[in-house]
């Protein structure tokens, strides 16, 4: 396994301060192609070196932690939650919370089973 360089930790995290700032909107792998001028496989590559997680999971897991956070400090529905967060859909929302939270968006926002760490 080749050590990571100085500009693959630059990369991974910009991709990662990018789909930061865009949370509220699904980016597709092509979208950050164009971005950054480099190939997915670069990508998703130097992402997982970095964070030790796929681009994929970290970023659903970390769309999933700022959507916890607004449960619990705003009054907004789940199915408006899940709009700040890029769903148009309040099933997969909260499928989507539960496979990372480990419990639904309405079960946490009443405060019960915390199973997840913030």
């Amino acid at each position: 396994m080749k050590p990571r360089s100085a500009a693959h930790d630059s990369l991974a995290e910009s991709v990662q301060a990018y789909l930061d700032a865009r949370q509220d909107c699904r980016v597709t792998l092509e979208d950050l192609q164009e971005a950054f001028h480099v190939s997915g496989t670069q990508i998703k590559n130097t992402y997982k070196a970095r964070f030790g997680e796929s681009l994929y999971a970290d970023t659903r897991a970390r769309k999933m932690r700022a959507a916890a956070k607004t449960l619990r400090e705003t009054n907004l529905t789940v199915l408006e939650i899940a709009g700040r967060f890029g769903y148009d859909n309040a099933s997969k929302f909260a499928a989507a919370f539960r496979s990372v939270m480990g419990i639904t968006p309405l079960r946490y926002r009443m405060g019960k089973e915390f199973t997840a760490e913030l």
